[in-house]
């Protein structure tokens, strides 16, 4: 499906696999190969509101994950508007039940809201492409954001859209290295200002000695 280029007329749906962002910025362990086991830095989740906002109106924001792993991150998800649901520990249940509850969202938000017409899965995890098809089964379009380094090529391939969360870094990244170039070229500029300020001393200085020999010719 092609989304509407209306951008004002599409509403989004934001279904976010938590955990799986958060490990996905972490690095790979030496036990699990290519497995995000630990968490990296917390995924800047507003960042990718804003680059889901330039396709349309987000109408619904969920996230899927055991809280009590990211206490830190609950209340600035909060203010985001995030409704967050809460799954018990993979320990616990003996399967990720967190994957379950969103895939029964997506497909229950499709069915029942029509006025829907765009998904936004927040998610690496090849688990969800069986999802990403049935949404697409009913017309609806569907973008993926996830990391590079733990997102399946398979949920990728499948997604109208994806969206790796490096790039939308990226940007970021090059303003944080401006102040640092314009720091390097202040002491050339110091040096031009000193010297068109004893360019100005010395012009001042003639000037006065003109003023001078003339002073004393007219005495003469």
């Amino acid at each position: 499906m092609t989304q509407n280029n209306n951008v004002s007329s599409n509403s989004i749906a934001v279904l976010i696999d938590y955990e799986n962002l958060a490990l996905g910025t972490g690095k790979p362990t030496k036990k699990k190969p290519g497995l995000h086991q630990n968490a990296g830095p917390r995924p800047d989740i507003n960042l990718i509101f804003q680059r889901l906002l330039k396709m349309g109106r987000i109408v619904s924001k969920k996230a899927y994950c055991d809280w009590s792993r990211f206490a830190d991150v609950v209340t600035p998800l909060h203010e985001l508007g995030v409704e967050l649901i809460e799954i018990p520990d993979r320990a616990v249940t003996g399967k990720n039940s967190g994957d379950i509850r969103l895939a029964v969202d997506a497909v229950e938000m499709c069915l029942t809201r029509e006025p829907i017409d765009t998904f936004a899965i927040l998610s690496g995890d090849s688990d969800f492409s069986p999802v990403v098809s049935k949404l697409k089964e009913y017309g609806k379009y569907v973008v993926g954001v996830g990391m590079e380094a733990s997102t399946s090529s398979l949920l990728a391939d499948n997604c109208d859209e994806f969206i790796f969360y490096e790039q939308l870094l990226a940007p970021q990244k090059q303003e944080a290295k401006k102040p640092a170039q314009k720091s390097r070229v202040q002491p050339s500029t110091t040096r031009t200002r000193r010297r068109v300020n004893k360019s100005a001393e010395s012009a001042k200085e003639g000037a006065g000695g003109a003023k001078e020999n003339a002073q004393e010719s007219d005495g003469k």
